[in-house]
C-alpha cells in the first residue's frame, strides 16, 4: 500500500473514515507481516490523466530503495529529480513516479514507479535521461534494491506535481 496525503490533516481524516476502519479491521486479521516507511516527499509526479485500475492489467510497477552516501544526498536529489521530470514529460508509458527519503535517515531513498506495461519500463531504461542518471549517480550509491510489484488496485487523481525545495 502506497499512500500520499496532502498534509497531516488529510491523513488524520482518512484514518478516521469508516472505509479505513473497515480496511484496518480486515488487515489486522489478514496480514501476517508488514513494514511501514514514513517518507519525506522529494518529488511526486504523475501524468495529467487520472489512473484507475482494479483487478488485473498489464501495468509494470517498481519499488526501488537506494542508500546514498551522505555527502552526495543533495547532488543525488538534483540528478534524480531531473530524470524523473524528463521521464514523465517525454515517455508516454511512464504514468507516475514518486520519490521520498526516510524520515529518520535522509540517505535512504524510496521510489515507487508505475509504467503502462513491461515494454514501457524496458524502453524507459534505454532512454538517454535514464542512462545519464545511472552514469551520474553510480558512484553516489552505497546500496540499491529493486522490487517488482503486482498491482491490485491503483488509483490517483492525475496531475500531481510536488517538488521539495531541498532535502530536509
Amino acid at each position: 500500500v502506497v499512500e500520499v496525503y496532502k498534509d497531516k490533516e488529510a491523513y488524520e481524516k482518512h484514518i478516521a473514515s469508516p472505509q479505513f476502519k473497515k480496511f484496518f479491521d480486515f488487515a489486522s486479521n489478514g496480514i501476517s507481516d508488514r513494514a511501514v516507511f514514513q517518507l519525506v516527499p522529494q518529488l511526486l509526479v504523475e501524468k495529467s490523466q487520472p489512473l484507475y485500475f482494479k483487478n488485473g492489467g498489464d501495468f509494470s510497477i517498481r519499488l526501488a530503495e537506494v542508500e546514498v552516501r551522505e555527502e552526495d544526498v543533495r547532488a543525488f536529489k538534483a540528478i534524480v529529480s531531473h530524470e524523473m521530470k524528463e521521464s514523465i514529460a517525454k515517455e508516454d508509458g511512464v504514468l507516475a513516479m514518486y520519490a521520498g527519503c526516510e524520515t529518520d535517515d535522509l540517505r535512504i531513498w524510496m521510489f515507487f514507479e508505475i509504467y503502462q506495461d513491461e515494454e514501457s519500463y524496458e524502453n524507459h531504461c534505454l532512454t538517454p535521461h535514464f542512462k545519464d542518471y545511472i552514469d551520474k549517480t553510480s558512484q553516489m550509491l552505497v546500496d540499491k534494491k529493486l522490487t517488482v510489484l503486482t498491482g491490485d488496485c491503483l488509483v490517483n487523481q492525475g496531475g500531481l506535481f510536488f517538488e521539495a525545495k531541498r532535502v530536509n
